[in-house]
């Protein structure tokens, strides 16, 4: 059953795994510390229905929703404003109604109820995690896709207090068009002094590949104030920036993670490195802007920036990322952290190992100065996909683990804390058991026949652990405390 867009409000409990989830997680966090966290998911590659999840500040799943049936996966995604209102939008797949995007408002209880409904015009939108609450209005930013043409661009939209639209403009780069893939953060907006700001790229109509950071201000005016294209500065090499995302830190700056990727014509082979540029609101590049990090070396992939007050962090994955080699049984990849300072000084850096190949689609901010963490994994024995959340404190040690997206087990434990036996207690499934450490370090893996589980923990060190076990058709999670 999936949320009908003429009623006003409904909630139906997801009882079963819908089916396999693609990498489309988002989260936001609620004045209380519960997280939300949207995903999409496919019964038989055709019908796909938008989730929501709701957990507890420990990352224990409270409730869950089905909201309504999607069309394909052109994104859904979960936002919230600053009045704390919760926000779904999603492309919907009913054919009682034309095509176009819904937005519903989320209760706490879970209950929805439809705000707004964009049909299709020339376009055909797609949804963002792209909602900005100014004082008096809220903006969101949308994906559009010509399809007589077959190219990408974006649209913003800014709507009343009441969701009452008062405005649209085109988004359109230098060239006055994209072609082609149009990359942008999961999380593309920021706000700086009342004025929004984001990056985007992709090919231009002229085929080159342009980057702009773009200012769209209170009177929704819209100005590039930033730019980067490709280069071929070197014969037999073309070299390349990708912005892969933009924030609006505390000194009043926008800061640019961008991707400098160098390859050669006659290899065939890319060596990526990645930059984080500092300009202020005019667009002037400050002296602090640094090359940083062989991509080689550490991060192959790099999703989002988070802005605190005194520093800025940098998640990524240290494999490179593909649809095609994620679904590989060969592919592994662990969530890489990094931090530096205002002046973009390197502070520290870490690597997560949740002992599955991972890729991080959205992280925030927690209430507590931490970090959350979303996004899909997949077990290399089965390729079974699996959402993730992950909870970490300001030192940036792991302190909860939770999965999303299908059915979840319930695991138990005999005693908890254990002191040297440990007695799990797991599904009569087959499945594989995994346990991480405190500072995301895959310390123990084991296949299982299903049924409970007696491990010897007498070498292992005295802290916290978290226990996942999953299967074909599931997975769950609980934490252990070592004494």
């Amino acid at each position: 059953m999936s949320l009908d867009s003429n009623s006003q409000t409904s909630s139906i409990l997801l009882a079963s795994n819908p089916g396999v989830s693609t990498v489309s997680y988002t989260l936001v966090e609620d004045n209380d510390g519960n997280i939300y966290v949207s995903g999409d998911f496919n019964v038989d590659q055709s019908n796909w229905y938008g989730v929501l999840w709701k957990l507890d500040p420990n990352l224990k799943i409270l409730d869950s929703v089905t909201v309504f049936e999607l069309d394909t996966i052109a994104g859904f995604s979960v936002n919230r404003t600053k009045n704390q209102e919760i926000y779904l939008v999603g492309r919907s797949a009913n054919q009682n109604r034309p095509k176009g995007l819904l937005f519903f408002q989320v209760e706490s209880n879970l209950q929805s109820q439809t705000k707004f409904f964009l049909k299709d015009s020339i376009y055909q939108y797609r949804a963002l995690k792209s909602l900005i609450e100014l004082d008096t209005c809220k903006i969101f930013l949308l994906r559009t896709l010509d399809t007589a043409r077959y190219r990408e661009g974006l649209q913003a939209f800014k709507f009343d207090s009441e969701f009452n639209l008062l405005d649209s403009t085109q988004v359109y780069s230098q060239c006055r068009d994209f072609t082609g893939f149009l990359s942008l953060s999961y999380e593309p907006l920021t706000e700086l002094n009342g004025s929004i700001y984001f990056a985007t790229g992709g090919s231009t109509c002229t085929d080159d590949y342009l980057d702009e950071v773009l200012k769209l201000d209170s009177d929704f005016e819209l100005t590039p104030i930033y730019s980067q294209s490709t280069s071929y500065e070197t014969p037999g090499w073309v070299n390349d920036y990708t912005f892969f995302d933009v924030v609006a830190t505390s000194d009043d700056h926008i800061v640019l993670g961008t991707v400098f990727r160098e390859f050669n014509l006659s290899t065939q082979k890319s060596f990526d490195s990645f930059q984080l540029v500092k300009i202020d609101t005019l667009g002037n590049e400050m002296e602090s802007s640094v090359k940083l990090y062989r991509a080689e070396e550490e991060f192959k992939d790099l999703t989002q920036l988070i802005a605190f007050e005194d520093h800025l962090t940098v998640i990524g994955v240290d494999s490179g990322y593909s649809v095609t080699n994620f679904a590989s049984p060969e592919f592994s990849s662990q969530i890489v952290l990094a931090e530096f300072n205002n002046d973009l000084d390197l502070l520290r850096s870490k690597k997560v190992d949740l002992g599955v190949a991972v890729i991080p689609t959205n992280a925030i901010k927690s209430s507590d100065g931490g970090l959350i963490i979303c996004g899909t994994s997949r077990a290399k024995s089965d390729l079974f996909y699996q959402g993730f959340v992950v909870k970490f404190d300001k030192d940036l040690n792991v302190t909860d683990i939770s999965t999303v997206g299908s059915s979840p087990f319930k695991l138990g434990l005999h005693s908890n804390p254990v002191f040297h036996d440990a007695v799990i207690q797991l599904p009569a499934e087959k499945g594989t058991l995994r346990i991480v450490n405190s500072s995301g370090h895959l310390v123990y893996r084991q296949d299982h026949l299903g049924g409970d589980f007696h491990l010897d923990m007498s070498n292992f060190d005295v802290g916290v652990y978290f226990v996942s076990y999953e299967t074909s058709s599931g997975s769950g999670s609980i934490k252990l405390v070592k004494q």
